[in-house]
């Protein structure tokens, strides 16, 4: 169906505290990238270790705030393949009422495939790629 023509990939960013609390529009990208720090390999697993009750939560809480982002940018990939598909099915009608050469089954080719697109974008849920775990470390 090449979906993805409609709907590239779009990176869909989350990020929370420990506590729950989002910082999306708080903390961009770059502010985090510019304040890291390099930590040993063995204290970072042992923290990630120690957190992962926690972790499994928010992360289950960014699944579903990323869900919410996501819901707009499908519907709008939807309407943008139903005016696309939409257009050419009722072009390939038009034609059929001045042309016999146009077949039945091209109409109906285009109508499974609005049909299946829209199966596919009622479905569709954001797939999680990347976890960043970030320690601050900052004592005042």
């Amino acid at each position: 169906l090449h979906l993805d023509r409609y709907m590239p990939a779009t990176p869909i960013r989350v990020l929370l505290e420990i506590n729950g609390k989002e910082l999306t529009k708080v903390l961009k990208h770059t502010q985090l990238n510019s304040l890291r720090e390099h930590l040993k390999r063995s204290s970072r697993f042992a923290i990630v270790k120690k957190i992962k009750p926690q972790l499994e939560k928010l992360i289950q809480q960014s699944e579903s705030i990323a869900m919410e982002r996501a819901l707009p940018l499908v519907e709008a990939a939807r309407e943008e393949m139903e005016r696309e598909l939409g257009e050419e099915l009722e072009r390939l009608r038009y034609l059929k009422t001045k042309n016999n050469t146009v077949r039945d089954s091209e109409i109906a080719f285009f109508e499974s495939r609005i049909t299946q697109a829209n199966d596919y974008f009622a479905h569709a849920t954001p797939e999680l790629q990347a976890i960043r775990v970030i320690v601050n470390t900052y004592q005042p």
